[in-house]
C-alpha cells in the first residue's frame, strides 16, 4: 500500500459478545463475511481534485451515519521508534493540525468525538502504523514491547495525559508497515495481545483488534514474520498496484494463497481476509475495477473462500465520491456483499482470551491542504541504473526498478524495498511509466539483481 502522509509522501447487524451482550444496526460482526472497511483521515480525493474542496474528505462521523461502514481506520501514525523517548507523530491531512508541544503527535478532541459517535453506531474504529514511508522501526523485541505500551496508553485502554482522542479509547490497530524491517511486530503485537487480555473489567468485556494490510504477493516482505508468529484478526490484502491485484482477476489474482496462510500458517484459524481495492481510479496506480466487476468477484470469493471476510477500500473521500447509478462505489460494494452474505454460529475466537452519554457528530470544519494520495504512486522516474539504499534523489516521491527491489524517494533519499522475500518476483517498468512487481516470465531483469534493501 503506497501509502501517503502530507507533507511526505508515506503511501449488517452487529452482536457485540461478552457476558453482556446486546445488539446494534449497521455494525461490525468479525463473524460474517460482508463487512466493509474504509481508511479515511489522508483526504485522497482532495489530493486528485484540489480545486474541488466541496468534496474533500468529510469528518469520520459522516461515514457513520449509515450501514454502509462497517470499520474505519485512522491513517497514520507515521513515526515511530520505540528506542527513543519521544511521543509518535501522527497525520490526518485537513482534519486536525494541532500537535502537543514539542511533538508531532497531533491532539484532536473533535476526532476523538465522531469516533464515540461511530462507536454508538457499533462501527470499529482502528488506528493504522506505517505508511510506504517515514520514520518509523524496531532494532530488537525489546523496543516492539515499549512501543506496545506507549500505543496502549495513548490510544487504547491505559492512561496518558497526551491522549490525542482524549478518554475515547480506539478498538484497535492496523499494521501497514512497508519499510525499514520485519523486526520487533510480532513483540509489539503479542505485548499489546496481553494488555488486551488483562485489562477486562468486572462483566462488560471491551474486544480489541489487531489488524494488518499487506501487499497481495504472499508472504509480505516486511509483515510475513509477524503474520506467522502472532494472532492476528484481519488481514487487509492490498490486491492493486500489484500483478496479484483484482484488475488481473483470475488469472494472477491470488486470494487462494491468502487462504492457504489462513488455513496452514496463521496463528488464528478464524482470521479474516479482506479483497483490498482502490476506491476509484485516481486511488491508485492500478488495480482499480468497475462496481459490477467487484461485485462479480467479491461474491466468487465469498462463496468459494471460508476465510473472506469483505472488503477494504482506499479511501473513504475517494469511494464516496465516485459515483454511478446513484450509488457511491462503497455503497455499491456493501450491497453486493449483502447479497449473498454468511455469519459463522456462536461465539467468535478469542485473542487468545476475550477482551471487552454518546456525543451527535462534530460540527464539519472548512478543509485545508489536501493530501496526497496513499494508493496513488507519485509521477515516476525511468531506471537510472543500480540504486542504492540511502543515495541521494531529487525527485520527492519518485519510483525506479533495481532488479528484485524497487525504490523510492523519500526526503532526498532512496529507500529500496524487495519485491519478495524469495526474489520470486521483479521489478518492471509499466508502460504508463510506473513500476511494478510481477514474476519475470522470461523478461529481461535489470542487471542490478545483487541488490537487497
Amino acid at each position: 500500500m503506497v501509502a501517503a502522509v502530507w507533507p511526505f509522501v508515506i503511501g449488517l447487524w452487529c452482536i457485540l459478545w461478552g457476558p453482556s451482550s446486546f445488539t446494534l444496526a449497521g455494525g461490525f460482526d468479525q463473524s460474517c463475511n460482508s463487512n466493509l472497511v474504509l481508511y479515511w483521515g489522508q483526504n485522497s480525493y482532495g489530493a486528485a481534485n484540489p480545486s474541488d474542496s466541496a468534496n474533500w474528505e468529510q469528518p469520520l462521523a459522516h461515514y457513520c451515519q449509515d450501514d454502509t461502514v462497517d470499520v474505519l481506520v485512522l491513517a497514520f501514525l507515521h513515526i515511530f521508534n520505540a528506542g527513543s523517548d519521544k511521543l509518535p507523530g501522527t497525520n490526518f491531512a485537513n482534519h486536525c493540525n494541532t500537535t502537543f508541544a514539542g511533538s508531532d503527535l497531533l491532539h484532536c478532541p473533535e476526532i476523538g468525538k465522531d469516533i464515540q459517535y461511530c462507536q454508538s453506531r457499533g462501527k470499529k474504529v482502528l488506528l493504522s502504523l506505517g505508511g510506504a514511508a517515514g520514520s518509523y522501526g524496531f532494532a530488537n523485541d525489546g523496543e516492539g514491547k515499549s512501543f506496545a505500551d506507549k500505543i496502549w496508553n495513548l490510544f487504547l485502554g491505559g492512561q496518558s495525559d497526551k491522549r490525542p482522542f482524549g478518554n475515547v479509547v480506539l478498538d484497535g490497530v492496523d499494521l501497514d508497515i512497508e519499510g525499514g524491517s520485519s523486526v520487533g511486530y510480532s513483540a509489539f503485537v503479542d505485548t499489546l495481545r496481553a494488555r488486551f487480555s488483562s485489562s477486562l473489567e468486572g462483566e462488560l468485556q471491551r474486544r480489541y483488534y489487531v489488524a494488518a494490510a499487506p501487499q497481495c504477493p504472499y508472504p509480505d516482505a516486511y509483515m510475513g514474520p509477524v503474520l506467522k508468529s502472532s494472532w492476528v484478526d484481519m488481514v487487509y490484502v492490498q490486491f492493486y498496484n500489484n500483478y496479484c491485484g483484482v484488475n488481473n482477476y483470475p488469472q494472477q489474482f491470488n486470494f487462494d494463497e491468502w487462504q492457504n496462510w489462513a488455513d496452514t500458517v496463521s496463528v488464528n484459524k478464524d482470521v479474516k481476509v479482506y479483497i483490498g481495492v482502490p476506491g476509484a481510479r485516481t486511488a491508485a496506480s492500478s488495480g482499480y475495477i468497475s462496481g459490477d466487476r467487484l461485485r462479480e468477484i467479491s461474491q466468487k470469493v465469498q462463496q468459494t473462500h471460508s476465510s473472506f471476510g469483505g472488503v477494504m477500500m482506499w479511501d473513504a473521500s475517494q469511494s464516496y465520491n465516485n459515483r454511478a447509478g446513484g450509488s457511491s462505489y462503497a455503497a455499491a460494494a456493501k450491497a453486493a456483499l449483502l447479497e449473498k452474505h454468511q455469519c459463522r454460529g456462536g461465539t467468535p475466537a478469542p485473542h487468545p482470551k476475550p477482551t471487552t452519554s454518546i456525543p451527535g457528530p462534530s460540527t464539519p470544519t472548512s478543509p485545508t491542504t489536501p493530501t496526497t494520495s496513499r494508493g496513488s504512486h507519485p509521477t515516476p522516474r525511468p531506471n537510472e541504473g543500480c540504486i542504492q539504499q540511502g543515495s541521494s534523489c531529487d525527485s520527492e516521491g519518485a519510483y525506479a526498478c533495481s532488479g528484485y527491489s524497487f525504490a523510492q524517494c523519500n526526503q532526498g533519499r532512496w529507500t529500496l524495498r524487495s519485491c519478495s522475500t524469495d526474489k520470486s518476483l521483479a521489478c518492471f517498468q509499466g508502460n504508463n511509466g510506473g513500476v511494478f512487481c510481477d514474476k519475470p516470465n522470461g523478461r529481461p531483469i535489470s542487471s542490478c539483481i545483487g541488490t537487497k534493501p
